[in-house]
């Protein structure tokens, strides 16, 4: 039995505010790397070599992808911005 990724959608309505959109400000770095990991990466390798009947579901690769460069950006910003 082939296990599939969890579903990933972001423009998922919640229960009190209407979409997760609305914590995040429109010129939020978070948006570009959400659009990046969507329409640019290329992550079929991830994606067609994976197979597993074991466990749970996993995430996707895109959602997860998303983390490490956020933390770059972030570790980037913070060398610039710093006062040494």
């Amino acid at each position: 039995m082939s296990k599939y990724f969890r579903p990933w959608n972001i423009d998922q309505t919640l229960f009190l505010p209407p979409s997760v959109q609305d914590f995040v400000p429109k010129d939020h770095v978070s948006r570009f790397i959400v659009e990046l990991v969507r329409e640019s990466l290329d992550l079929k390798e991830i994606t067609g070599s994976y197979v597993s009947g074991l466990g749970q579901p996993p995430f996707l690769p895109r959602p997860t992808t998303r983390w490490p460069i956020a933390a770059t950006w972030r570790r980037i910003l913070a060398r610039t911005t710093s006062t040494s």
